[in-house]
């Protein structure tokens, strides 16, 4: 019989698991050689309570988010942006297989709008790596000289890369003789105009696919710079029909449209609002923004903008809604790989004059919509707490301090005056920064060894604070890799044993919390192995973390500096890997997974500063595509449980079965005794309600849960987050497949110091409320 396996946490034995037996040969997907042993007397998991021992009550911050520049984080994320490559960038800056992965995006929408949802179903990419060209790319005409995102209309020929204010523009060769008024409204809001665009050899012009969100708003706002080459220019811009809908609903057919006079001597802007009449499109059904030059003269287009009409500062308000109701703690910005390549100049002041730059760390653009200004407006509009990390792999020291000064200086410096310049004389405030990102990791730009990372640390905890008027907390990066033996799954990154002892060699007395990113991967190391033993593998690393990484890095910490303490923050976690069939941070295995680092963070208490999802706009996120917003199952565990903070853990004692892991993933080790059901107590500040979270790790075995009720405690009830298999997502056309659902309680259940139970499905997270009888004590 194995022994009790009390986990080692900060906040104390709040869970004790005994398992019911030894190890077994494995009847639930494991190999002879016990990769996966069950450790199973029986299917139930028998928990009793110990309210006396109680942990740190769970802070908001644990329920913080991460948003990184990549994917549609920005455009065809939280920007209100519809249009991709607004500012005509003549190189995109992606792979070809990338740019296949939009354009397949973009076939499943079109099958969609016309009636078709299968592709999406079966093979929506919801997180495209790929910066800047939102999840679907629906024109590349690249190859007849086109900035990628955009396509051609009417005379061949006419339309073709230029050179703008500051960056890429087209150039649209004009018809000459007499400008057509393209049927302006005298009112400056343009209605149903002519049936379809005329493109009969005469005119040219411009267009690309966007979605206009008619479920919120009928009406967009197009901001257009351009100018005329010699003298005055008309030029229509528009919306049309994309796709055929129907016998009256013609590709083609005009849905709104205005014209606009363009002089020679100067860009603009011009500003028209476009209004779709009644329910002339869908909302999953693309159309096109077009711009035709209808004459005189040759008009060059150098940047366009098109928001709807509710947007809110520039941002999508879908997404500010969900994000409001997540209750973000901090917001970390802007990456993630993306800052090693960051320059934080490039994004504040004028939008219109922000440069586009390539995204190395991802591919694609980063056009620079969001910056500095934006994202703190963002955390205003979210209640949520800044937390930017610095570029520490391309950046210098002196390049953070100026940002740490442009938030946080008075108006009279130098940084300060430039932030009062662009609008915002008060100081920002901003407390906490993170010293670099993954700088271990050879993907990363500039990444270092664990003496060099030290000794950068040093150089930028000294350069920043001694800008800033008030106290900075700051985030020095940690490194999981160093935290686990080494192997050939470590070639990419700095794995000697000395990434945290040098950083505390060096730079103990500047460290404030040590930042950590478990992102396991599902398919690193766990090649030939079955789908239990991968699937083991994975949610074994969170009991790996909690036994012993963590507590080995805290002791670490502790035996350098005690007081304060240094804590660690988790600043990204989910599981990650390319193999589909497996558990991800995007799908229902990866909210399973999410729940249990919750938990982990949860019982450590104070020494777990915070902790974020993998991310806001990418992996486990709020997701936006075909016309659809819409949350990874991971997102509605953490904004479920967002609604314990404040609450406090409580001692747990389950009995119940186990399984050994033989095979580690990348971040993890073989273990012992893992239970196969994680169990987490809460007790309410008034102490008159408990809240039970039970995970069930196994993919292919349903668990029996019985509560062993406290003395006074009753009134039961439950719910699921659920899903029929572990690789089970959602999509455009399946928005929210896997809701909360109440759970059928056994019959036995009494309403004093009596059994709850339940069966906890596979993959599956359950919560049992338990409320105090009016007469009861704890």
């Amino acid at each position: 019989m194995s022994m009790p396996v009390t986990l080692p946490t900060a906040g104390g034995a709040l869970h004790r698991f005994s398992p019911s037996t030894a190890g077994t040969a494995s009847s639930n997907g494991g190999t002879s050689d016990g990769a996966v042993a069950d450790n199973v007397a029986t299917d139930d998991v028998a928990v009793t309570f110990a309210l006396d021992t109680r942990g740190v009550p769970v802070s908001t911050l644990l329920f913080s988010q991460f948003l990184e520049h990549m994917s549609y984080a920005t455009i065809g994320g939280l920007s209100a942006e519809l249009v991709v490559n607004p500012t005509f960038h003549p190189d995109h800056h992606l792979r070809a297989d990338q740019i296949a992965q939009l354009r397949a995006n973009a076939d499943a929408a079109v099958a969609w709008a016309l009636g078709d949802p299968t592709p999406i179903r079966h093979r929506w990419v919801s997180s495209p790596l790929a910066s800047g060209w939102s999840v679907t790319l629906f024109d590349d005409e690249t190859a007849r000289g086109l900035p990628l995102g955009w396509g051609a209309l009417g005379r061949p020929g006419a339309v073709r890369r230029a050179v703008g204010r500051v960056g890429g523009a087209v150039r649209i060769d004009g018809p000459g003789g007499a400008a057509d008024d393209g049927g302006a409204a005298d009112d400056g809001v343009a209605h149903l105009g002519r049936a379809t665009v005329p493109l009969d050899g005469t005119v040219a012009g411009i267009r690309q696919a966007v979605y206009v969100p008619t479920h919120r708003t009928r009406r967009v706002h197009v901001r257009l710079w351009a100018r005329a080459e010699t003298t005055l220019a008309h030029v229509e811009v528009g919306l049309r029909r994309r796709l055929s809908t129907a016998p009256a609903r013609p590709a083609g057919q005009v849905l709104a449209n205005a014209t606009i006079a363009v002089g020679p001597h100067d860009w603009g802007p011009q500003d028209v609002i476009l209004e779709v009449d009644g329910d002339a499109l869908a909302r999953h059904e693309p159309c096109d923004l077009y711009v035709l030059d209808h004459g005189g003269d040759a008009v060059v287009v150098d940047r366009i903008s098109v928001l709807p009409t509710d947007h809110v500062h520039g941002l999508d308000p879908e997404i500010l809604d969900i994000a409001r109701r997540a209750r973000i703690g901090e917001l970390r910005w802007p990456g993630g790989n993306f800052v090693s390549h960051y320059h934080w100049r490039d994004g504040v002041g004028p939008l219109d004059l922000r440069p586009t730059r390539a995204n190395p760390a991802w591919g694609g653009l980063e056009t620079n919509l969001i910056g500095t200004d934006e994202y703190l407006r963002l955390c205003e509009l979210l209640d949520a707490t800044p937390h930017i990390t610095v570029n520490t792999g391309t950046g210098t020291p002196e390049e953070a301090a100026a940002w740490v000064e442009y938030c946080n200086g008075a108006p009279d410096t130098p940084m300060g005056r430039l932030r009062a310049a662009n609008g915002h004389p008060e100081p920002y405030g901003v407390t906490v920064w993170e010293v670099g990102n993954e700088n271990f990791g050879a993907w990363q730009g500039g990444f270092t060894g664990s003496e060099e990372n030290a000794r950068r640390f040093a150089q930028f905890a000294t350069a920043m604070r001694a800008v800033s008027p008030i106290p900075l907390r700051l985030h020095a990066c940690g490194n999981w890799s160093d935290l686990v033996p080494p192997s050939v799954a470590h070639d990419d990154v700095a794995c000697d044993g000395r990434w945290h002892s040098e950083l505390l060699r060096q730079a103990a007395g500047d460290v404030d919390v040590i930042s950590l990113h478990p992102l396991p991967i599902n398919d690193r190391g766990l090649e030939g192995v079955s789908e239990d033993e991968a699937h083991a593998a994975v949610m074994a690393q969170v009991v790996t973390a909690e036994r012993e990484s963590l507590p080995r890095l805290l002791a670490e910490c502790d035996a350098v500096r005690a007081d304060p303490p240094i804590r660690l923050s988790i600043t990204e976690w989910g599981p990650i890997g390319e193999n589909p069939a497996r558990i991800n941070v995007e799908n229902v295995g990866g909210a399973v997974w999410g729940a249990t680092m919750l938990a982990t963070a949860i019982r450590f208490g104070e020494r777990i500063e915070s902790a974020s999802a993998n991310g806001f706009h990418h992996g486990g996120a709020i997701k936006k595509g075909a016309g659809v917003v819409y949350t990874d199952p991971v997102v509605d565990v953490v904004v479920r449980l967002r609604e314990f903070a404040g609450w406090t853990p409580v001692g747990i004692e389950t009995h119940g079965p186990g399984h050994d892991v033989a095979i580690g993933t990348d971040l993890g080790v073989p273990e012992r005794d893992v239970p196969d059901v994680d169990v987490l107590g809460l007790l309410s500040p008034d102490a008159s309600r408990l809240v039970v979270m039970a995970v069930n790790r196994r993919l292919g075995a349903p668990r029996h849960v019985r509560l062993r009720r406290p003395d006074g405690w009753g009134r039961a009830s439950a719910e699921l987050l659920v899903g029929p298999q572990v690789f089970d997502r959602a999509s455009p056309v399946d928005p929210d497949p896997f809701p909360w659902t109440p759970a059928h309680l056994d019959p036995e259940t009494g309403t004093d110091g009596g059994v709850t139970g339940l069966t906890v499905p596979p993959v599956a997270v359950a919560l049992v409320h338990l409320e105090r009888t009016p007469d009861g004590t704890t």
